[in-house]
C-alpha cells in the first residue's frame, strides 16, 4: 500500500500502547521508530535517554538531601519506563549500600493505600515519578521532593516538583536525518544491526500551575 503511494521511508512515532509484531510490509521501506513503543521488530531508533535523565534526577534528589529515593511508575506505561526505572532503582541500592527490598513500584493513579505503605515500609524520603500523579503524592502527609520524568498531556505538575520536558523537535530531526540516510544508501527493511541514538532531556523547574513550566 506505502510503495504503490511512492512512500519509501516511514517513521513509526511513539504509541500509547506497545506494539509487537504490528502487521507492516518491511522489507521494501526503510523505517526508523521514534520512542519506545515498537517491542518488535527491532528497527533503527530515536528515543530519550531515560537512564541520563534519571541519573540527574537522582543527583538532584540526592542535592535536596534525599538518601532513600522511590522509583514509581503506573502499568500504563509499563512499556516506556519499567525497564529504566527498575535498572535505575537497582543499581541505586546496590552501590549506596542502603537496603531497600522494593526500590519500584507499579502503581495505579488512585492506589493510596497501598502508596502510603510503600512508603513507610520502604523508609522512601523522595520520589521518581514517570508522569504525574497527584492524588498518591498528595496522600503523603509530609511533600517528598519529586522529580518528574515526562508531565502529562494536561499539563498538570504536583506542587514543588521538577522534572523533564521530552525534547521531541530534536528528536524529530534526528529520525529525519537518519531515514535520509537509510533512503541514500538503500538501507531497506529491518536491519541486521539496528542503531539506537539517544536524546536527553533539558531539566525543567515546574510551577504549581497546570500546563506551566519555567526553565
Amino acid at each position: 500500500m506505502w510503495k504503490a503511494r511512492g512512500i519509501r521511508g516511514v517513521l513509526l512515532g511513539p504509541c500509547d500502547k506497545e506494539l509487537c509484531q504490528p502487521p507492516f510490509e518491511w522489507n521494501d521501506l526503510a523505517w526508523v521508530a521514534i520512542g519506545h513503543s515498537l517491542s518488535l521488530p527491532l528497527l533503527h531508533r530515536v528515543r530519550r535517554d531515560f537512564d541520563a535523565d534519571i541519573e540527574r534526577a537522582i543527583a538532584r534528589l540526592t542535592q535536596k538531601g534525599g538518601h532513600r529515593p522511590g522509583f514509581l511508575s503506573e502499568p500504563e506505561s509499563h512499556h516506556l519506563f519499567h525497564t529504566s526505572l527498575l535498572r535505575s532503582a537497582l543499581t541505586y541500592y546496590h552501590t549506596s549500600g542502603e537496603s531497600c527490598p522494593e526500590p519500584y513500584i507499579e502503581l495505579p493513579f488512585n492506589d493510596v493505600s497501598r502508596f502510603r505503605a510503600w512508603i513507610k515500609s520502604m523508609r522512601i524520603d523522595s520520589l521518581i515519578v514517570s508522569r504525574p500523579m497527584p492524588l498518591l503524592q498528595s496522600a503523603v502527609g509530609r511533600k517528598l521532593p519529586s522529580v518528574i520524568l515526562s508531565p502529562n498531556e494536561q499539563g498538570v505538575i504536583p506542587e514543588r516538583c521538577d522534572g523533564f520536558i521530552a525534547n521531541y523537535q530534536a528528536m524529530g530531526h534526528t529520525s529525519i536525518n537518519l531515514m535520509h540516510h537509510l533512503l541514500m544508501n538503500r538501507h531497506l527493511g529491518i536491519p541486521e544491526l539496528p542503531q539506537t541514538m539517544l536524546a536527553s532531556s533539558p531539566w525543567h523547574q515546574f510551577r504549581t500551575a497546570p500546563g506551566k513550566f519555567a526553565q
